[in-house]
């Protein structure tokens, strides 16, 4: 993951077109130092090449846990914040949340969750589309009807 990383963020300094590097359970990334500094440098200067850094891991503390994974989050312009079971209280110390925003994120369902911008907090829910579910192992997503796709 260091090696592709390190090869998409040479790319983006030579070549400034906008791009988005998304990294998936990034904590196996914060557990090394050499790829914790790689991920907390892509959030640092990213933007200013036009580089879009997305990365999500299980719970916040996996973050907290280290100076890389906090100068990572700390140079996220928005953060996802869904259901929290365990990493509520780690969330709410991290991320300045109120009482309420931290109870919600412990009480609400699947797909729920806190968007936390600069501008503030908003909850919200994501509703996956019929093919994503289709994707994820549910039921068949319905034929568009012939009408629908000419526009008719």
């Amino acid at each position: 993951m260091w090696l592709v990383g390190n090869h998409v963020w040479k790319l983006a300094k030579r070549d400034r077109r906008k791009r988005i590097f998304s990294m998936d359970e990034v904590a196996s990334l914060l557990a090394y130092e050499e790829s914790a500094a790689l991920v907390a440098e892509l959030y640092t200067l990213g933007r200013a090449y036009g580089l879009s850094v997305w990365s999500m891991l299980q719970l916040p503390g996996d973050y907290t846990a280290t100076h890389q994974g906090r100068r990572a989050l700390d140079n996220a312009h928005t953060k996802l914040l869904l259901h929290q079971t365990k990493g509520a209280l780690q969330a709410r110390e991290h991320f300045d949340l109120s009482d309420t925003e931290a109870r919600y994120l412990e009480g609400c369902g699947q797909g729920r969750g806190l968007l936390l911008t600069q501008r503030g907090n908003v909850r919200l829910e994501i509703l996956p589309s019929p093919l994503e579910l289709e994707l994820m192992g549910g039921p068949p997503a319905l034929p568009v009807p012939e009408e629908a796709r000419s526009g008719a």
